[in-house]
């Protein structure tokens, strides 16, 4: 088993970058063919699938409830939102 961190909700405000995640993948930009070539290329077909859990989080995050005071994941997973922000950053 992984490593589990636990961020607090100042935490998750400065190091996730949900807000980006979530305006970067609601977008229509998002879904054209050239975006999901670099997509498909960047993450493993098991990364895209945890990206999704990723993207329902940061527009409940985002635009629904805000962020929790406490957010627990496995440092796999927190690495895996640090690549998604840089990759949603380099549009």
């Amino acid at each position: 088993m992984g490593k589990i961190i636990e961020l607090t909700h100042d935490d998750v405000q400065n190091e996730l970058a949900y807000a980006l995640i979530c305006e970067t993948m609601e977008g229509a930009y998002w879904n054209s063919g050239r975006r999901r070539r670099m997509f498909r290329k960047a993450f493993t077909r098991s990364e895209q699938q945890r990206i999704s859990n990723i993207k329902a989080k940061a527009h409940k995050w985002y635009l629904v409830t805000g962020v929790p005071e406490k957010v627990r994941m496995s440092y796999d997973n927190y690495l895996l939102w640090q690549r998604l922000a840089n990759f949603c950053a380099a549009i």
